[in-house]
């Protein structure tokens, strides 16, 4: 039997910051960006080089920061900037709980958590787990449930998700 793709966004959220988080996203860039306005008079190069790592480190935040969290009917996709995703399947999930604060600064897995409040870790059968932190974790944690929950009853023949060979 062939897999079919369930459609459908069942929750969407976009991820919270906190000051300090802004802070850092925005501060590094900009402190890099003044430094390099104030070498304009004493080294030209140098300028240049500040200016770069400015729009440099600008665009790797850009890219790399997390825009939103979202459940679809098979899958948990995290959105990061521009064309970068990461997705989730539900038969990849072995487990999805809450966690504590510590995680979302010190985790081995991958780290998407953009605050140290309502930290979610989930945790995959293949690859490192990925620790997340949605504005509303029990609604977030919920919301998979259900979708989870359906998404099994639709494919009977799957053993949590997972195909039988």
């Amino acid at each position: 039997m062939s897999r079919v793709y369930i459609p459908g966004l069942i929750h969407d959220e976009a991820a919270p910051y906190t000051a300090w988080m802004k802070y850092v996203v925005y501060g590094i860039p900009l402190l890099l960006l003044v430094i390099g306005l104030i070498l304009i008079p004493i080294d030209i190069e140098e300028t240049y080089v500040m200016l770069c790592d400015a729009v440099l480190i600008g665009l790797i935040f850009y890219f790399v920061m997390v825009r939103r969290y979202q459940i679809f009917g098979d899958r948990i996709k995290i959105v990061l900037g521009g064309p970068f995703r990461v997705n989730v399947p539900f038969s990849n999930i072995k487990e999805l709980q809450p966690a504590g604060g510590y995680k979302s600064m010190a985790y081995s897995g991958l780290r998407l958590a953009t605050t140290s409040r309502n930290i979610v870790e989930i945790r995959r059968k293949k690859g490192p787990g990925i620790v997340i932190s949605p504005a509303n974790r029990d609604m977030f944690i919920e919301q998979y449930r259900l979708a989870k929950k359906a998404y099994d009853q639709m494919y009977p023949e799957t053993n949590n998700g997972k195909m039988r060979d």
